[in-house]
Parts: C-alpha cells; sequence; structure tokens
C-alpha cells in the first residue's frame, strides 16, 4: 500500500468521529469511523508504524476536538498533558492488537 492511500485511510476516520463524538447524536458513527483506521492498523508490518499512526490520529483528533479548550484559557499544562498521554495510553490497544494479530497470523 502507498503511503499516500495510508495516509487517506487514516484521516478518512478524522471527520466521522469529530461528527459523531458525545454530546452528537450520531454516536453509532463510532463505531463504522475507526473501519478505515483499524485496515489501516492491521495491514502495517512494522510496530513502530502503527504506534505512530495510532498516536498521530488520537493527537489529532483530540487536537481538533478540544481546539477551543485552548483559546478559552484553561490550565496549558493540563491540557498539553492529555494531548500527549491520552494519545499514548489510546494507542496502546491498537499496537497490542497489532502483535498479537502478527503472532497469530505467523
Amino acid at each position: 500500500m502507498s503511503k499516500t492511500k495510508e495516509i487517506l485511510l487514516g484521516f478518512a476516520s478524522l471527520p466521522l468521529l469529530l461528527i459523531a463524538w458525545p454530546p452528537s447524536s450520531f454516536n453509532f458513527l463510532i463505531f463504522i469511523a475507526l473501519l478505515p483506521f483499524i485496515r489501516l492498523v492491521f495491514q502495517e508490518e512494522k510496530p513502530k508504524y502503527v504506534f505512530l499512526y495510532s498516536y498521530s490520529f488520537y493527537f489529532f483528533f483530540l487536537g481538533l476536538n478540544n481546539f477551543e479548550l485552548f483559546i478559552e484559557g484553561y490550565d496549558l499544562t493540563a491540557l498539553i498533558t492529555g494531548l500527549i498521554l491520552v494519545p499514548f495510553l489510546w494507542s496502546l490497544p491498537f499496537l497490542l492488537g497489532h502483535l498479537i494479530y502478527r503472532k497469530i497470523g505467523q
């Protein structure tokens, strides 16, 4: 798969997740939005790229979703920690799933 296609797959989920994220009434879109991203994760060969894809995906998602918090003057330390720590923790299941998938598949 070409790098351009991988980037487009990763960012195809982003608008759907932004639409579906609570307090929206389109919560069912969360599951549909993650399908292109999950396909990208499990097609990748190297675990470091899986972690990089998922971390950057969640970093941009949280940054776009909470951009107004930066403008409103919330505690900058808490926001920066949230933008670094939360994507890291949310990326771990994708990394572990990828490693288990590769172990079982071989």
